[in-house]
């Protein structure tokens, strides 16, 4: 039986439409209280380009099957969108403006934001919050970015500082 209507409230923060190479982790809480998280980055490497935060988040919800990762790892863990009670999503960017399409600087600001995208889950994982991917990367990391980044996600994700 279908939930009865009731009025929902969706804020949106105008500088997530700015696009560029965000890093970002989504908060799944389940009916059951369980809470499950996401990390992920906005900028493709193939494509060339680099979305806005808002854009991604849209993707992830959306039914296109290339880009809905978050309902494909929420599938993968026996869960579907109408088992979740809330969905947040924190994002942190963006760390660098989108470049024209085909410029080669597009490849190092990707890799370099991978990097992050890595630390960050893993940093997530490590301070025990739940997560549903796992992010490779190679780049070496920049500290300095780090460091604000970690300062950035541990207002929402206070076991992260206690962690590092």
């Amino acid at each position: 039986m279908a939930a009865a209507p009731s009025l929902q409230t969706v804020s949106l923060a105008a500088a997530t439409l700015g696009r560029g190479f965000w890093l970002y982790v989504c908060r799944v809480t389940l009916k059951t209280g369980e809470t499950l998280h996401y990390v992920g980055m906005t900028g493709d490497a193939p494509s060339g380009r680099a979305a806005s935060l808002f854009s991604r988040v849209s993707a992830h919800l959306g039914g296109n099957i290339h880009s809905n990762a978050l309902q494909k790892r929420l599938r993968g863990a026996g869960f579907e969108t109408t088992d979740c009670e809330t969905i947040e999503f924190f994002g942190y960017g963006p760390i660098f403006e989108e470049v024209e399409k085909g410029d080669p600087l597009h490849v190092r600001r990707h890799a370099d934001v991978s990097a992050l995208e890595k630390a960050l889950c893993d940093a997530i994982r490590g301070a025990g919050y739940t997560v549903l991917n796992d992010v490779r990367s190679r780049k070496a990391l920049d500290l300095a970015t780090w460091a604000q980044v970690c300062e950035a996600f541990s207002d929402p994700f206070p076991k992260l500082r206690a962690a590092l």
